[in-house]
């Protein structure tokens, strides 16, 4: 009588293998949605916190997974790098995005990151240099291992006003659509289509970016929430002026390019990018698929004000506010297309912080400046002619990459490494300079072992990084914002451009805040263990294990 429990499981179990192989794998949801904020950095989101409504950023890191020790551990904290981190788990050593711009050895000049020859805009002013593709992001997106996943047939669309923030989120295969300052418009480029899709037309039909042309942008919360004073003399008064209450028109009489980019650097972009993200869903049909479908919304709108006013501005402070109120509205309005917040995932992170302004940390009593081309240019012409002769030694500078003339060194039968050091060595006499690192240091991977030397060799890519790689110290940039007078900028290893938030709401997430350290390359690798495929080829963080168990 004993063996009759173990006779009668012996007989079932053909049958019960046969059951647990019939198992339907696991659900997922209908909707991926990532939502990145362009320049929020950790402490510009909590200064702002008390007084954030109940659907937006608190739904997020309060019934979510919320991760506060997020940092980047690359040096090159702009927008491409950014995005690209997020998109494909990989920092640019192996995704091949160094900065917002780099110079192309080969045709001899700098070009945007994404742009492409090979590829125009669709009914939209195009530029002689190409226009944006993922031609030069050499690793795969989230979006588009999703979409191999599940034999192309789940939709990826990124949506956003900068193409540099929309086109790695939406990869190689997805459908990528961003603002045309010229037009006041939706594009894309035609790696993506030939041309724009009806619902696309629609949406730009409506001219919704006109219907603002003179609207009045106010403080959204009492004079008591903003810290410091409105009107100072390094904020940036070309498009709005220095002092609330805002026009936004330009200054123009009429809607025109003038206009639209002082609209996109306004709440008013933020409420536009929802709209169009809404009209994505509607007419691609989200959510309504036999497998995942993902939406990427990145709001450039937060970065076009940082930079003109700075992150201690009341602009950028009111902007947080208003990120708020559209994440929420969004949040809101995908839950209900999903069928449920049980259908929807989130994924929300920033792409870098913000350095503060130089002229306020220097009234302040820190060592802070701006940093001109010219005099890093100067120094190495300087040097590089005492020491080798003269001759054109740079041919650009494209912050943080110094690009030397390798033709002329080749023709002189220099030893490059030594040209190289002596280019750096002549920029560490400019003030505001920390150190440097050598292409041929870099190449043999003869950096610091320290977080810094890290951050340089992460931000690495041989193809398109520079012969000389500048740190400046805390406070002190150089590149496109050193050449102005007002505003500010990000770019650096520094905490007040790595620390970042970052969370995870929704399909298999349960709330938890988390005092570890994380990384946005744990990003899309936590986003592909919960929607159980794997992580996109080149990602190297970890799926974050306080939110898939």
């Amino acid at each position: 009588m004993r063996r009759l429990p173990l006779l009668i499981a012996l007989l079932l179990a053909p049958a019960l293998a046969g059951a647990a192989a019939t198992v339907p794998p696991p659900a997922r949801p209908k909707i991926v949605a990532i939502l990145v904020v362009d320049q929020l950095g950790y402490e510009g989101m909590q200064r702002m916190r008390p007084w954030f409504g109940k659907g937006g950023f608190r739904r997020l890191l309060e019934e979510g997974a919320f991760f506060p020790e997020t940092y980047y551990g690359h040096q090159n904290t702009y927008t491409g790098p950014g995005h690209a981190t997020i998109a494909t788990g990989a920092y640019a050593h192996l995704n091949g995005v160094v900065a917002n711009r780099f110079y192309d050895r080969s045709r001899r000049k700098s070009f945007q990151t994404f742009s492409d020859p090979g590829h125009q805009l669709i009914d939209a002013p195009t530029e002689p240099d190409g226009e944006p593709s993922p031609v030069n992001m050499v690793c795969e997106s989230l979006g588009d291992r999703l979409r191999l996943t599940t034999g192309m047939k789940a939709k990826v669309i990124s949506v956003g006003l900068k193409d540099r923030g929309a086109v790695p989120l939406g990869g190689k295969v997805g459908q990528t659509y961003f603002f045309s300052e010229p037009t006041g418009a939706m594009t894309s480029s035609t790696y993506y289509m030939k041309e724009l899709p009806a619902w696309v037309r629609t949406f730009n039909e409506r001219k919704l970016a006109d219907s603002y042309f003179g609207k009045v942008w106010d403080r959204a919360a009492p004079d008591r929430a903003y810290l410091g004073e409105d009107d100072v003399a390094w904020e940036d008064e070309k498009l709005h002026g220095r002092v609330f209450p805002h026009t936004v028109d330009g200054k123009l009489d009429r809607p025109g390019p003038g206009f639209y980019k002082a609209f996109a650097s306004s709440p008013f972009g933020l409420e536009y990018t929802v709209a169009f993200a809404k009209a994505a869903v509607a007419g691609e049909q989200l959510g309504q698929h036999a497998v995942p479908d993902l939406l990427a919304v990145t709001f450039s709108s937060y970065d076009y004000v940082g930079h003109a006013f700075g992150p201690d501005s009341h602009e950028q402070q009111d902007m947080t506010l208003r990120v708020d109120r559209a994440i929420a509205d969004l949040l809101a309005f995908l839950e209900k297309a999903a069928g449920g917040r049980q259908n929807l995932l989130v994924g929300f992170v920033a792409d870098h912080g913000v350095t503060p302004a130089p002229e306020y940390m220097a009234s302040l009593g820190f060592p802070a400046a701006r940093i001109k081309k010219g005099a890093i240019k100067d120094a190495i012409h300087a040097e590089l002619t005492a020491r080798f002769g003269p001759g054109e030694w740079v041919v650009a500078l494209e912050d943080p990459n110094v690009y030397l003339d390798e033709k002329l060194i080749s023709d002189r039968k220099l030893d490059p490494s030594l040209v190289q050091d002596a280019a750096g060595q002549a920029v560490m006499k400019i003030p505001g300079f920390l150190t440097y690192y050598t292409r041929s240091r870099l190449l043999r991977g003869e950096v610091d072992a320290t977080a810094l030397g890290r951050a340089v060799q992460l931000s690495f890519y041989p193809e398109r990084s520079g012969d000389v790689v500048l740190v400046t110290r805390p406070y002190f940039f150089w590149g496109r914002y050193g050449e102005r007078t007002a505003g500010s900028t990000h770019g650096s290893p520094y905490r007040y451009d790595t620390h970042v938030p970052m969370a995870f709401w929704g399909f298999g997430v349960k709330a938890v805040k988390s005092g570890n350290r994380a990384e946005p390359t744990d990003f899309s690798m936590t986003l592909a263990r919960l929607l159980d495929m794997d992580p996109p080829a080149c990602a190297e963080g970890e799926a974050r294990p306080e939110v898939v168990r």
